[in-house]
């Protein structure tokens, strides 16, 4: 990296004298000064070549004296000198970084859907280079000054050089992490989101690019809630919360979405969860430290490319000696979740509706057959339901409907009789057509919040109308960036819901924040919030819960930084009811393996899944089948046991259609039941040090190669490997053990495996035994094994 363009020609004419002249003595002679002034070259006289912060070394240009296992290497790199001198982060060839002004994106979608495009404009201008000057000590960290050089005939009219400096520090939250701060220090220009300050002649709309190396041998895992890769290298990952599609690839079903409902079939990288944030095979890990759009280029073999449409840039890299070790690092910053609550960590949640009769006639019929308690029933229909173009749905008012769920005090003693409470479901929107259908209730919550101006509006200053599947179902939206407005729905759920008995909530719609709306602050933009506004309907929901110091459990399905702080419970949205691994039965698997990365550790799903689709010659209903294999993953996963009936209840296979079908959850749910010791234990770790409760494989063997990628079994904590099956038909397959002494629970056979190595053995999978081998030594085995003879009392078959 030159100084300047005069410096890198006197530079370039110094080494050819010198070698010119030395030649004919000796070669070495030109090396050594080719060496020395290598590492002098880009650094003012008085500065340095490699500054010391904490357990961190960031050095410029090839200072390899404190490492002799790193190659020479010109560019900025980062050693971790507490992890044997781990490379953390290095830069690649030059340009590492560049900045494009004037930057321009198009938002295109909506229904919680959206992409987003650079678009090609004459009027971007991007630099063409970049120099480091100097490498400064400061107090608590660093900085390397240098400049981005720009075209002459750029039509920004930016100056042909822009200062800016790298700050590195150690963050306020841990000292085995270190910051890096980009931005520019030229007085005279400043940077903003691109929506933002557009053609200003004061204010560039800013693009950043950065070079980051990774080894062409090394894996990517992580961006938050994945549901169908696992190995990111590459792949190119947006950074994006929205819907996560219906079909993601599965064809012919996705592509007709993505043209007749403006994307809705999604893509493989489409989630509700998407954090910037990733971990290596070689120990490190990246994140940045912002929350506006980014994209991550893993197409390289030895490169990550990161773009981020912001006004600075700030990335934070760690090292640990395990892979557990960086997780527990970065949920230092993300938070980390707290243990559920003794009542629904067993047994079954059913997902109902129907109002008071229907929900008590079910009740009266699963009770009456004597082997099957229910925990709590979720009913997503206790504000009432409504006809609309898509078929029914429900009234978003947030207030029970009196018709439909009549005699409320005397239904919740019925069930509270058995044990058995009550969930149920609110979104941050509310209806604002009810008089228009003469629907009537006590509060009409979308004037209410228009008049006290807690809702995002559109450009003219009204509430912004946005709607969801039909034209015909509109609402407004609660403006969460207001503490206000946080106030008062929490108020809402705190008088309408938990105050009149209910014991939890499926925290639903955090991913809709339209591009286009005015914020309460205005200054404050979309662009900036919308991937965080899951996190402030989280922190909505807690505020409710904390006041009232009840044990109540809400479960959110969007997500993005700090969440697992605030949340209490996650579940991982919409699966489709097939088996595959676009959007069916093999995305929970994935879907848990990476979102733990980031410290969902606490995490469930829809058992049998949600979305069922009738119409466009397609047919996708959820088959007996699928139902009890998706009741064998969630009893070694999930931890809680709640079922869906899905969008097209009547025409699916549910968990209550017959007796066989109630035998078959009964069988499950007490599968499920035998693991709550040792997940108790695992989620107290997991509050203490971020550990997820499921594991990839990799997490606890990260040097066995051949478990690296795999992605049909998982580790439950460190003592159990869990593998069901994921196919139609499956009722056998392959289970690869590492090293150790493995218990299959099933046949009671102990299974050796020598150290180094692994071991693929053949088992079988009939419904209700999912593979499970517990780790001989494991204090828990003996009372799990107890626990399997009450399981084996049911059986589950078709």
């Amino acid at each position: 990296f030159s100084s300047s363009p005069f410096f890198s020609f006197s530079f370039s004419l110094f080494i050819s004298l010198c070698c010119s002249c030395m030649m004919k003595r000796t070669g070495q002679f030109c090396v050594g000064i080719m060496t020395v002034v290598l590492l002098c070259m880009p650094l003012a006289a008085d500065g340095q070549t490699s500054v010391t912060i904490g357990q961190f070394v960031v050095s410029v240009n090839g200072n390899t004296s404190i490492n002799s296992n790193v190659d020479s290497y010109s560019g900025i790199q980062i050693l971790d000198s507490k992890n044997n001198n781990n490379v953390v982060w290095r830069t690649v060839s030059n340009p590492f970084l560049s900045l494009s002004a004037n930057v321009e994106v198009d938002v295109s979608g909506g229904e919680g859907m959206f992409q987003i495009k650079e678009r090609n404009s004459t009027n971007a201008c991007p630099s063409t280079g970049v120099s480091i000057n100097s490498l400064t000590k400061s107090t608590g960290g660093a900085s390397i000054l240098g400049v981005l050089t720009f075209s002459e005939s750029n039509s920004c009219h930016l100056p042909l050089e822009l200062t800016f400096a790298l700050d590195f520090s150690l963050p306020s939250w841990s000292p085995s992490s270190l910051s890096a701060h980009i931005h520019i220090t030229d007085p005279n220009w400043t940077c903003a989101s691109p929506t933002q300050f557009r053609n200003s002649s004061a204010h560039m709309s800013c693009l950043w690019r950065l070079g980051t190396f990774s080894a062409a041998t090394e894996q990517v895992y992580g961006f938050g809630v994945q549901y169908s890769a696992w190995n990111m290298k590459g792949r190119y990952v947006p950074i994006l919360v929205s819907e996560q599609g219906v079909g993601r690839g599965l064809e012919p079903l996705t592509s007709l979405l993505n043209t007749l409902s403006d994307h809705q079939g999604g893509d493989w990288h489409t989630t509700y969860g998407a954090i910037p944030f990733y971990m290596t095979t070689s120990l490190t890990s990246f994140f940045l430290n912002h929350s506006q759009y980014s994209v991550f280029d893993l197409s390289k073999t030895d490169t990550i490319d990161v773009k981020l449409f912001a006004p600075e840039l700030e990335f934070i890299v760690s090292s640990g000696s395990q892979p557990l070790n960086l997780i527990s690092e970065f949920t230092r910053f993300n938070g980390r979740m707290t243990p559920l609550p003794d009542w629904i960590l067993s047994g079954p949640i059913i997902g109902y509706y129907g109002g008071t009769d229907a929900v008590l006639d079910l009740h009266n019929n699963i009770t009456q057959k004597g082997y099957l308690n229910v925990t709590a029933y979720w009913l997503q229909d206790w504000t009432g339901v409504r006809d609309t173009v898509f078929g029914e749905r429900l009234w978003w008012n947030w207030e029970r409907d009196p018709q439909h769920y009549h005699s409320w005090d005397k239904f919740l003693a019925t069930l509270s009789a058995t044990n058995t409470r009550v969930l149920t479901y609110i979104n941050p929107n509310f209806a604002n057509n009810m008089e228009k259908y003469n629907k009537s209730f006590t509060h009409d919550y979308f004037k209410e919040g228009a008049t006290k101006g807690f809702l995002i509006k559109n450009k003219d200053g009204e509430p912004y109308i946005d709607s969801s599947a039909s034209p015909d179902f509109t609402f407004g939206k609660v403006d969460l960036t207001s503490k206000d407005a946080i106030e008062w729905i929490a108020a809402i759920i705190t008088e309408n819901m938990i105050e009149q008995g209910h014991s939890g909530w499926m925290s639903d719609f955090g991913e809709y924040l339209p591009f286009d709306c005015v914020l309460a602050d205005e200054q404050t933009q979309a662009w900036d919030v919308h991937n965080m506004f899951p996190t402030l309907w989280a922190q909505a929901n807690r505020l409710a819960v904390e006041k009232s110091g009840k044990d109540i459990v809400f479960f959110s399905r969007s997500s993005h930084f700090h969440s697992p702080q605030h949340s209490t419970l996650f579940w991982l949205g919409d699966q489709l009811v097939t088996f595959d691994a676009f959007d069916g039965l093999q995305t929970v698997l994935i879907g848990r393996m990476t979102s733990g990365l980031a410290g969902y550790s606490l995490n469930h799903a829809d058992t049998g899944g949600y979305t069922m689709v009738k119409e466009f010659g397609l047919t996708y209903l959820r088959s007996r089948e699928l139902l009890f294999r998706w009741m064998d993953l969630t009893a070694g996963i999930d931890l809680i046991f709640r079922t869906h009936q899905g969008n097209l209840p009547t025409k699916s296979a549910q968990v209550y259609s017959d007796d066989a079908s109630l035998r078959c959850l009964a069988r499950a749910t007490r599968l499920h039941a035998a693991f709550v010791p040792y997940r108790k234990d695992l989620m107290e770790m997991a509050h203490q040090q971020g550990y997820p409760v499921i594991r990839a494989m990799w997490l606890e063997y990260p040097t066995v190669v051949e478990v690296r990628e795999e992605v049909t079994q998982v580790m439950i904590g460190s003592d159990v490997l869990f593998a069901p099956a994921f196919n139609e038909g499956q009722d056998e397959r392959n289970v690869t053990l590492p090293n150790g002494e493995w218990v299959n629970v099933w046949t009671n056979d102990t299974i050796t495996v020598e150290v180094g190595k692994t071991k693929t053995v053949p088992i079988n999978t009939p419904l209700g035994k999912p593979g499970i081998f517990f780790a001989a030594h494991s204090t828990y085995l003996g009372q799990f094994m107890a626990a399997l003879e009450d399981v084996n009392t049911f059986q589950c078959k078709l």
